[in-house]
């Protein structure tokens, strides 16, 4: 997860879209009372996803507008957040969850209570957790393009290594890609000394 200040480059999903994507898609099934439960974990992608959702909505000329924010995005805090959700008497047709986990939750709960998903309730989650395919009914779920994000991030890595503009790279991917540059470097949080060393090893096998 990127946070929300970062100095790093960061090869993300556009997040903000991937909520629109999912609030037009239940929109155009004919809910009209989407809920989303969120999460702040600050971080970015959240804070995308939250100021979607409500441009999405209004957008769509929907008057319903509920968020419960969830304690944290295990199986358990989607459980909590669909009962909150049903205390109140203006249920939710839809409920978008911040992540898979959370969204079986919400189903648990509501096949629990006798509600019927997805023809009284949608549910949609976000990540294509493999959990999914195992939830009954099997979760509706918004899945990031794996592939794509990495080749993206690796060729944003190659330039930034050709260019010599990396600014901070943690010690695990320092190991991955420096391979022999990094035989004489100690195993240590990665600095700036880290990263400094193993461009002068590149720029000394290419010179």
């Amino acid at each position: 997860c990127v946070p929300k200040e970062t100095v790093c480059s960061t090869i993300v999903l556009d997040n903000g879209k991937a909520m629109k994507q999912v609030v037009d898609r239940l929109v155009e099934l004919g809910k009209k009372k989407i809920a989303d439960i969120l999460y702040d974990g600050y971080t970015q992608i959240f804070e995308d996803r939250l100021k979607a959702y409500f441009q999405s909505v209004r957008e769509a000329g929907l008057s319903y507008e509920k968020c419960v924010p969830a304690g944290q995005i295990f199986i358990a805090d989607g459980y909590k957040s669909a009962s909150i959700l049903f205390s109140s008497s203006e249920r939710p047709d839809a409920i978008v969850c911040i992540n898979d986990e959370v969204a079986i939750g919400v189903i648990k709960y509501l096949k629990e209570h006798g509600v019927s998903v997805p023809d009284e309730v949608a549910v949609v989650g976000f990540d294509d957790n493999p959990m999914g395919l195992v939830c009954d009914p099997e979760l509706t779920t918004l899945s990031p393009s794996i592939d794509l994000l990495s080749e993206s991030l690796l060729n944003l890595l190659l330039r930034e290594i050709e260019s010599g503009e990396i600014k901070l790279l943690e010690a695990e991917a320092a190991r991955w890609l420096g391979k022999d540059e990094l035989d004489s470097v100690e195993w240590l949080p990665a600095d700036g000394r880290v990263v400094e060393e193993i461009r002068e090893g590149m720029e000394e096998k290419n010179a």
